[in-house]
């Protein structure tokens, strides 16, 4: 029987991190965890040295966190290899794209290339999951800003997890990324 895993993955700056945290504290009771990589670590590159195949390590119930396209050189396996290994879910994360480009440009320091050519490459993946066979939902951040619990409460029955867990605050981060 395979592992379930929870694949959160969106473009940089998209609230990918933060649902992804949310998520695994609703599965596991845990606020520990960074978001990046597996939930069984605070590493964003925790799976490498075994090749995306398991986790280092286990919990109870896994999430993955992956930031699109993931890594300099995109490291992001197909997503065969994903559900090889997994019963996978994915929350496929976005956030106004004027917003995420300029929170990349100011906080990371892309250029406005590197930027756009990051943005068609993650597009591409999130295209590629949608037209998979593979269960998916796609989590806008400004929605959750907006309905909160009523749309954390959707996507908790989508994943079939039994949680009443909301962040201490939402808030919109956006507001300084307008110019």
């Amino acid at each position: 029987m395979k592992e379930k895993c929870i694949f959160v993955v969106g473009p940089e700056s998209s609230g990918s991190t933060f649902i992804a945290k949310v998520i695994s504290t609703a599965l596991n009771g845990d606020t520990g965890w960074n978001g990046r990589g597996f939930n069984c670590c605070n590493k964003w590159d925790c799976d490498r040295e075994n090749g995306f195949t398991k986790s280092c390590s286990e919990v109870k119930h896994l999430v993955c966190h992956r930031s699109l396209p993931f890594g300099e050189i995109s490291q992001w396996p197909p997503i065969s290899e994903w559900e090889d290994f997994y019963d996978a879910n994915f929350i496929l994360c976005t956030r106004d794209a004027s917003i995420s480009s300029n929170s990349v440009l100011d906080r990371m320091k892309r250029t406005q290339k590197s930027r756009n050519l990051n943005l068609l490459k993650s597009t591409e993946i999130i295209k590629d999951i949608m037209g998979s066979e593979s269960k998916s939902m796609i989590w806008s951040y400004e929605t959750f800003v907006l309905l909160q619990e009523a749309y954390l409460k959707q996507l908790y029955d989508f994943l079939k997890i039994k949680s009443d867990y909301l962040p201490d605050s939402i808030i919109d981060a956006n507001s300084k990324y307008i110019k």
